[in-house]
């Protein structure tokens, strides 16, 4: 028994979650719950319904959470079997190397930088007004990592988030803002792509993934609260006098 954070803790995935000396941090409910079960769990559905196609049987699908956030550690776990596994916060994935890290800027916002490969690196480099320096550090040389984070943070410190915003406008650096969700739903990428959508007034993610041929649409939005309330109590049994009674003394609204 146990909720998203306890799956991530016993399959090794909450351990990586952290920097070093710092404790870990659970992902919101995205990495069990939505990645590792309900994502994990439609992808199951996708298969048996693909299988039955061609066996006419149908079959009992066991999405356990635990399983779906275990398929999803591939990276860690080849690195471990490679002996090329960090401690969390030693790993260019998670916090250890310059190049992929967040950073404070001078307005206390943050910036996302995610420079993996070399064209990104050099352009971020240049972007960041260290291109012409000669006494750096390779990219990917471990030793001056701990070195390069100290100057890309003290470097991006001196700019606001929206000033590094125009800086990094139009380069292929892989470096993005970090946006509070109301900022998201604004920014330009997702309004036009339509990541989330108003539909009645209400705002939420929209279809995905996309299809081609038969593009998915919103055709309804989430009940009110208390909306089936009736309906429920009705199914319980309740007659119509035993729900005005509920309702006149409060117990419902």
């Amino acid at each position: 028994m146990g909720h998203d954070v306890n799956y991530l803790a016993i399959v090794g995935a909450l351990g990586r979650f952290k920097r070093e000396g710092e404790r870990p941090l659970f992902p919101m409910n995205l990495a069990a719950d939505y990645g590792g079960g309900g994502t994990m769990m439609a992808f199951g559905i996708a298969a048996a319904l693909f299988e039955r196609s061609v066996s006419g049987k149908g079959q009992v699908i066991d999405g356990a959470m635990v399983d779906g956030v275990a398929g999803q550690l591939a990276l860690p776990l080849a690195h471990l079997a490679m002996g090329r596994l960090h401690p969390a916060g030693h790993n260019f994935y998670d916090s250890g190397a310059h190049y992929y890290e967040v950073y404070e800027t001078a307005d206390h916002r943050y910036l996302a930088v995610g420079a993996l490969e070399p064209k990104f690196y050099a352009v971020t480099l240049e972007r960041l007004g260290l291109a012409d320096r000669t006494d750096l550090p390779g990219q990917n040389d471990r030793s001056g990592w701990p070195m390069m984070k100290e100057l890309f943070a003290a470097t991006i410190a001196q700019r606001t988030m929206a000033e590094w915003v125009q800086v990094f406008d139009g380069a292929e650096a892989c470096v993005t803002p970090v946006l509070e969700l109301d900022e998201a739903l604004a920014h330009p990428h997702n309004t036009e792509r339509g990541t989330y959508v108003e539909y009645e007034g209400v705002v939420q993610p929209g279809v995905a993934p996309r299809f081609s041929r038969t593009p998915g649409a919103l055709d309804r939005v989430p009940p009110a609260t208390g909306q089936h309330t009736d309906e429920v109590l009705a199914e319980l049994g309740c007659t119509v006098d035993d729900i005005a009674r509920l309702r006149a003394d409060g117990t419902i609204a």
